[in-house]
């Protein structure tokens, strides 16, 4: 189930790609053979928001990698693009780079 990239192209918008469980409803990233939740291989590959909210981040060297809870549900670990400590709480954007995962602040 779990696909070779976290993020695909749609009409021409970088999607990150997650899996939503048929039988509970929960939303998983990255998709899964099973659910998270309850267990279930009724699982359906499905993109979700492309924005969240920054719930913890931390500095590593000179770059700032974040969690964050995105709009869909599940929660998602990457790189803050702007390198700038931002606050908890602070809305970002998914914004792809080569085969990272990385975010920038909405504004």
């Amino acid at each position: 189930m779990a696909s070779e990239r976290l993020w695909i192209l749609r009409n021409g918008q970088p999607r990150l790609q997650g899996a939503h469980c048929g039988d509970c409803g929960a939303v998983s990233f990255p998709a899964r053979h099973g659910c998270i939740v309850c267990g279930s291989a009724v699982q359906t590959i499905v993109d979700l928001s492309n924005r969240g909210k920054i719930e913890s981040r931390t500095q590593v060297g000179e770059r700032i990698v974040c969690e964050i809870r995105m709009e869909s549900g599940p929660r998602v670990m990457g790189w803050l693009e702007s390198g700038e400590l931002v606050d908890i709480g602070s809305s970002v954007e998914f914004a792809p780079h080569e085969n990272e995962l990385r975010f920038v602040p909405d504004v």
